[in-house]
């Protein structure tokens, strides 16, 4: 049997396999258009830059199809978190889904860019890329990383173009 400790764990996999068996069973008898998923969007998706159709052309070759876009209530939550790492504040996200403008994503993210937590995250991404710390096996001095995490930063505050940052 199942020690206490495990049963949560034990149930949590059978609602899983049921959901799955349930959704699978659906898309078998024809009935996938009638399953429900309240994060995406049905629009189709459309190339809005290089990398876009990049991304596109590479599916195509795999025969693979991109995901439906997500949600404006999931996009903002993922948006805020990959770029500065924190979650939005309830008025941006009110204002942000009152918006009706077409291109309030890419704006959104352009807003982002441009604020303080932006370089902080992205600085603090890059020091534990390059494994900037004062403590084993690197063993630089505490004065050294401080001086190379404030460097890295101001890279990011300056917006120091990114073959700069590689070179110096």
């Amino acid at each position: 049997m199942f020690r206490k400790s495990d049963l949560p764990t034990h149930l949590a996999v059978k609602v899983l396999v049921i959901v799955a068996v349930c959704l699978s069973g659906a898309n078998l008898l024809g009935l996938g258009s009638l399953v429900i998923h309240p994060f995406q969007k049905a629009d189709t998706f459309r190339a809005n830059n290089t990398i876009d159709t990049i991304v596109m052309d590479a599916l195509a070759k795999k025969n693979a199809e991109p995901a439906n876009l997500c949600s404006d209530e999931v996009f903002i939550r993922r948006v805020y978190l990959d770029v500065t790492g924190t979650l939005p504040q309830v008025e941006e996200v009110k204002k942000f889904l009152e918006n009706p403008r077409a291109d309030k994503r890419t704006s959104l993210i352009g807003t982002l860019l441009k604020q303080k937590e932006f370089s902080e995250y992205a600085s603090l991404k890059w020091c534990d890329l390059l494994r900037v710390k004062a403590e084993f096996p690197i063993n630089l001095w505490p004065n050294a990383v401080q001086a190379y995490h404030r460097w890295i930063t101001i890279v990011f505050v300056l917006r120091v173009p990114r073959g700069i940052f590689h070179c110096a």
